[in-house]
């Protein structure tokens, strides 16, 4: 299910980054979010986070609590979320957070950018959703 979408990086979000030891929770996880760009979070059938971050465009039609599939097309690879506007590597930051209610201890970067929000192509350079061998499941 996605649980949250981020989407429409501009080169001025740089402008709100905000930096220091005093920092609130709300301004890290700001600074998070615009180091990410144009981001999708799932979470997974077992409880887990999945998210797609720096993505140039999302999949038309692609909104929190709606339910994707294996190979589900859910974005493009881009460079949103870079400081550097010279920088021109298309890449894809792809991260599993583990259920942070199994017990484990696993549950930063900042507490999976705050749990309660989660009860609310055929190119190279597509994302898509994982299928189970992925991992030789």
């Amino acid at each position: 299910m996605v649980v949250r979408v981020v989407s429409g990086f501009s080169w001025r979000d740089f402008d709100r980054l905000r930096k220091g030891a005093n920092l609130s929770e709300d301004q890290k996880l700001l600074n998070l979010d615009i180091y990410r760009g144009n981001q999708i979070w799932l979470k997974t059938a077992d409880g887990n986070v999945t998210f797609y971050s720096h993505l140039r465009d999302l999949a038309p039609g692609i909104r929190e609590g709606q339910y994707v599939a294996a190979d589900e097309m859910l974005g493009t690879v881009g460079v949103t979320g870079v400081p550097d506007r010279s920088y021109r590597n298309s890449h894809l930051h792809f991260e599993i957070q583990k259920n942070p209610h199994d017990g484990s201890d696993s549950k930063d970067p900042l507490s999976v950018m705050r749990w309660p929000y989660l009860g609310k192509g055929d190119t190279k350079t597509s994302v898509r959703t994982l299928t189970e061998n992925a991992f030789g499941g």
